[in-house]
């Protein structure tokens, strides 16, 4: 396995670290921080597929309560990260996100030393009770 240095790693958990948090208090604004604006979200809620773009998104996360205000207790864990040179995968588990679990795997492009998610694909089950 390629070690990761850390600086690049330091500088994709930022954008990660946007994309959890905007997630978690409805904060879209702080969402389109770690998105190119042509980025893509494609996955499955249940057996419903979705494939849309970051307005999209966006819009979801703007009208739906978020999970700090209603005291949901959403968490987002890397499991995994691979980068290789400009590109990189970051899987992710998050926990209770609006009465849903996901795998997640964001997929980054470096531009002038920032990282920047240009796509989502993901699988939701329904949170255990």
């Amino acid at each position: 396995m390629t070690t990761i240095e850390p600086t690049v790693r330091e500088a994709i958990d930022v954008t990660v670290g946007q994309y959890a948090d905007g997630l978690r208090n409805g904060d879209v604004a702080l969402l389109r921080e770690a998105f190119k604006p042509t980025a893509v979200v494609c996955g499955y809620i249940d057996t419903e597929l979705y494939v849309k773009d970051l307005d999209f998104l966006c819009q979801f996360v703007a009208e739906t309560p978020s999970p700090a205000s209603q005291g949901e207790p959403y968490a987002c864990e890397t499991t995994s990260v691979e980068v290789h040179g400009g590109v990189a995968v970051v899987t992710v588990a998050e926990r209770h996100y609006v009465q849903y679990d996901y795998v997640t795997s964001l997929h980054l492009v470096v531009e002038d030393g920032r990282w920047w998610i240009v796509s989502k694909l993901f699988n939701g089950t329904p949170s255990p009770s």
